[in-house]
């Protein structure tokens, strides 16, 4: 029996995309659970308390919550040239056998209405569908974004699943603090790694909708599900 994702990786990439989503499926169950986290820092303060301030300790823990081991990496990325460079055809993550099968992409930066906010830079909506027209359909996968308004306007959100090939795509319209975001991000994973009897691509809407309904206030913020 297949007990791990990795027992099934080789070292050249994936021929058969199809097939591989057929053994993903088959054994979503007890093959190994990964999440991917690419962020930038969230105070801009060079000497402040919070200049460290990270999502990284709490997700990374997020197998400690549901008692299942979830292997969590973690990049800092500051630009649109590296987050490019991890994530466009053929960037860094696709030549690394490791990250294939990852079922979650999180995204934690600044948010605006017309794209992401890096500290010298924005990362345009039409930038962002070219950086993410990648590989993410090669294997089920979700792209998770808890960045202020980013989907405000909603075509993005529809053209971004549309051109990721993504499984589905979760993120906020309106702007939303560190800390509720954390825990609406916390949440959403909790359901989604913790979710045992059958495929958990299946039940996206399901997880989704228990988050609006446990923190009601993540529909205020615009709390959004492309799928």
């Amino acid at each position: 029996m297949i007990t791990q994702f990795t027992n099934f990786t080789t070292n050249n990439q994936v021929q058969e995309p199809s097939l591989q989503d057929k053994v993903i499926h088959e054994y979503l169950g007890v093959f190994e659970r990964k999440m991917m986290i690419f962020e930038n820092y969230w105070n801009g303060e060079f000497f402040s308390d919070l200049k460290n301030q990270s999502v990284k300790p709490f997700l990374e823990n997020i197998g400690i919550l549901i008692g299942e081991k979830v292997t969590v990496g973690h990049r800092f990325v500051d630009s649109t040239d590296s987050l490019s460079s991890y994530l466009k055809t053929p960037g860094t993550i696709w030549e690394t056998p490791e990250s294939w099968g990852c079922q979650v992409w999180y995204f934690g930066f600044h948010g605006r209405k017309k794209g992401i906010e890096f500290p010298n830079q924005i990362i345009t909506h039409d930038e962002l569908l070219d950086i993410f027209s990648s590989n993410f359909h090669d294997f089920p996968n979700i792209l998770y974004f808890s960045s202020c308004n980013l989907f405000k306007n909603e075509d993005f959100g529809w053209e971004l699943l549309e051109k990721s090939g993504t499984r589905g795509i979760l993120g906020f319209k309106k702007k939303v603090g560190y800390g509720i975001g954390t825990l609406i991000d916390l949440l959403f994973l909790f359901g989604f790694f913790n979710f045992k009897e059958d495929d958990p691509f299946n039940y996206i809407e399901i997880f989704y909708d228990m988050v609006i309904k446990e923190l009601p206030i993540s529909k205020e913020l615009g709390f959004t599900l492309f799928h």
